[in-house]
This record gives C-alpha cells, sequence and structure tokens, in this order.
C-alpha cells in the first residue's frame, strides 16, 4: 500500500508517521505565522481542526512551554522557547556556518544591507541578514518568507533548477501580485529565471516591496545544485536598477562564488 499523504502533501511513512505530532506542529505553525496574538477560533480555522482539538493542543503547546496565552484576551503567541529551535537550526546549518563571514565582507565592501537564504517550498526564506541601515523591524529579522516566483533570491536559486522544477515551482501557487510592479505572466518569469541564468545573478524592482530593489547570486553544492542565495536589497530613494546591476551584483556573485562548493570534475 502506498504512503497516505496528509493535507499539505506529506507522505505518512506506513506505521512510522505520527498524526497526533503533525497536528501539535500545525497548531505551532500557525500561531507562528501570525503577527499578533491570535484564538482559539482563529487557530481553528487556519488548521482545519476542530475546536476542541485545538483547545487540546494548545494547552499542551502553553504547559510544555512554547506557547503562553494572555489571560485577559484569551490568545496565543510563541514563547522565547521557541528560540531555542531555532538556535539549534543556526548554529548546524552548514550554509550559515560557512557564509556568514562571506556575507559581513561583502556587507563591508558594498555598505549595504547583504542576506542570505534558501528556498523552502515555494518561498524563498532568509536564514541570515546583515542591515547596513535603520530598518524596520519585520525586515531585518531571519525567517522572513517571499514567494520564491517574485523574489530575487527564489529566481537566482531557481536558475540553477532544471526547467522542468522550475516549471513545478511556479505551478505550486497562484501568481499574485505584492505590487504593482510585481511580474505575474508565468512565460515571463520564466524568461527572467534563463536570463539570471546567463548573467549569474537576478536584480528585480519592488517587485515584493515598494521602494526596494533587490539583486541575488545563487549558492551551489559540489554538484552544481541550488543551496541557497546571497541577496542585497536597497532604497529607490538611493539607487537605480542600473547601479545596483553594475555595482551590487558583483557582490553578490563573489561572495555567492566564495561560499559555493567547488564543482566535482566531470569523469
Amino acid at each position: 500500500m502506498a504512503a497516505e499523504p496528509t493535507a499539505d502533501g506529506v507522505e505518512r511513512g506506513e506505521g512510522l508517521f505520527v498524526a497526533s505530532v503533525e497536528r501539535t506542529m500545525r497548531v505551532l505553525e500557525a500561531v507562528a505565522a501570525n503577527q499578533a496574538p491570535i484564538g482559539l477560533t482563529e487557530i481553528a480555522a487556519a488548521t482545519g481542526f476542530g475546536k476542541s482539538a485545538v483547545q487540546r493542543l494548545t494547552h499542551t503547546l502553553t504547559s510544555v512551554g512554547y506557547l503562553e496565552k494572555d489571560p485577559a484576551t484569551r490568545r496565543y503567541r510563541m514563547t522565547v522557547r521557541a528560540l531555542d529551535l531555532a538556535h539549534g537550526f543556526l548554529v548546524t546549518d552548514p550554509l550559515i556556518n560557512e557564509g556568514l563571514l562571506h556575507l559581513i565582507d561583502a556587507s563591508e565592501r558594498c555598505g549595504e544591507t547583504v542576506n542570505m537564504g534558501k528556498l523552502e517550498g515555494t518561498d524563498f526564506i532568509y536564514v541570515a541578514r546583515l542591515p547596513a541601515h535603520r530598518m524596520n523591524v519585520a525586515a531585518a529579522l531571519i525567517g522572513r518568507r517571499q514567494p520564491a516566483y517574485c523574489a530575487s533570491g527564489g529566481r537566482a536559486i531557481m536558475s540553477l533548477l532544471p526547467r522542468q522544477e522550475v516549471e513545478a515551482l511556479l505551478d505550486a501557487r497562484p501568481l499574485r501580485a505584492l505590487t504593482p510592479l510585481t511580474t505575474t505572466d508565468r512565460g515571463r518569469i520564466l524568461e527572467i529565471v534563463e536570463q539570471a541564468r546567463l548573467e549569474g545573478f537576478c536584480a528585480t524592482n519592488q517587485e515584493v516591496l515598494l521602494g526596494e530593489l533587490a539583486v541575488s547570486a545563487p549558492i551551489s553544492d559540489q554538484f552544481g545544485r541550488p543551496v541557497g542565495a546571497v541577496q542585497s536589497s536597497v532604497s529607490t530613494a538611493s539607487w537605480t536598477l542600473e547601479a545596483v546591476r553594475e555595482k551590487l551584483a558583483p557582490q553578490v556573485m563573489e561572495a555567492a562564488r566564495l561560499i559555493s562548493r567547488p564543482r566535482l570534475a566531470k569523469r
């Protein structure tokens, strides 16, 4: 019998999948994804679970210290203990450990914000951020996600993927505009990804945030597969897209080259 997929498409291994753990994690993810404390009704809506099940799961997560409940509003939010899980990832991830010094060097050379991110599902997610100037809190935090189809980092990573994998990524979610300048035409995105493959970087003009220009270069493993991207973002008040391509693109490409693993020689 084939493994049964969950609602999220994750396969249940025969006799190994623990459904209660999946439900617990989905509740935790629903609370973490909300940018404000969240109530039982909203968690139930986000997960598709019944309110009584959500009540038991939130109580358990509160008891073990990962959620806290406001006694006045009866709403939940993550606790500082969640950082233990994030710290465990940060100190063991090879890309972060090998790349952080190169990000610092690149940031010092160009005097601008330099970040590093990975592809997670259909999102580009930041795993290291070095802000060069005052910026809003949300934009400075690791863990921030952007749709890969419109983020420079996502497109840079896709530039090292086979065409069929890129098409599968684009087909896996709706291509919605985040700003009036977001490219959502599938064919045009494929052209941009191909251009990034030829140039070694991808630059975007306010496609994720108005007033933000971004440029990214892919990081590859020893087999030439993408494992992440180096990204720099700047303000349209100080930069033009042409200047980003001319001055910042070489900086992120050099950082990505230094972080990438040397390609194995073909036999």
